[in-house]
C-alpha cells in the first residue's frame, strides 16, 4: 500500500515512471511529475469545481504535456 504523501513527495522531486491499473483493467505506464518547473506552465487561472478524492492524484504526463490522474488503490509501482 502506497502512502499519498510519500507518492506526492516523489512526484514533486522528479519525473517518475508510474505503473497502475486503469479503470478498464488495462495496465498503464506513465512518465509523470509534480515538479514545479513543469507544472507551472500548464496551470491555468481557472479553478476546478470537482470534488476531491483523497485516493486520486493529479499529475502531469510529461510525454504529452497534459494533466492526467491515477488512483492510489490501483498503483502498482512508482520509480
Amino acid at each position: 500500500m502506497f502512502k499519498r504523501d510519500e507518492v506526492v513527495k516523489l512526484l514533486k522531486e522528479s519525473v517518475c515512471t508510474v505503473k497502475f491499473t486503469k479503470k478498464d483493467g488495462s495496465l498503464r505506464i506513465m512518465k509523470a511529475t509534480l515538479k514545479e518547473d513543469i507544472v507551472k506552465p500548464l496551470t491555468s487561472a481557472t479553478t476546478s469545481t470537482r470534488r476531491s478524492n483523497p485516493n486520486q492524484i493529479c499529475v502531469v504526463d510529461t510525454e504529452i504535456d497534459a494533466w492526467r490522474s491515477f488512483n492510489l488503490d490501483t498503483l502498482i509501482s512508482i520509480e
